[in-house]
């Protein structure tokens, strides 16, 4: 199981979800769960490199969640280091929780 935290520190800047230097171990899963943080006051998107407050795959709002699963990015498995966040406000983020494979 991987698990972990990510946020943006300025609305607008997209964040790679996780960080493939410091986290690349284990950044493929078979199942991964995104979840807006409850104190979050705006919007969350989730998306590729491009993800932006106009642009995006998902849009989360605060305690929401999605799920990726196989197939979601073309492959057998979801790889953490394509998934890309952007926030409406900054300091906001979410928790992701994954089943590595």
């Amino acid at each position: 199981m991987i698990q972990g935290a990510k946020a943006v520190s300025t609305s607008g800047t997209e964040v790679r979800l996780v960080d493939t230097t410091t986290e690349a171990l284990g950044r493929c899963c078979a199942k991964l769960t995104v979840t807006a943080n409850t104190l979050n006051t705006d919007k969350i998107y989730l998306g590729t490199s491009s993800v932006s407050t106009s642009a995006f795959g998902v849009s989360l709002e605060a305690d929401q969640s999605h799920t990726f699963g196989p197939g979601d990015g073309g492959g057998n498995s979801v790889d953490l280091s394509n998934i890309w966040i952007d926030a409406g406000v900054n300091g906001e983020g979410v928790k992701f929780i994954g089943e590595q494979i």
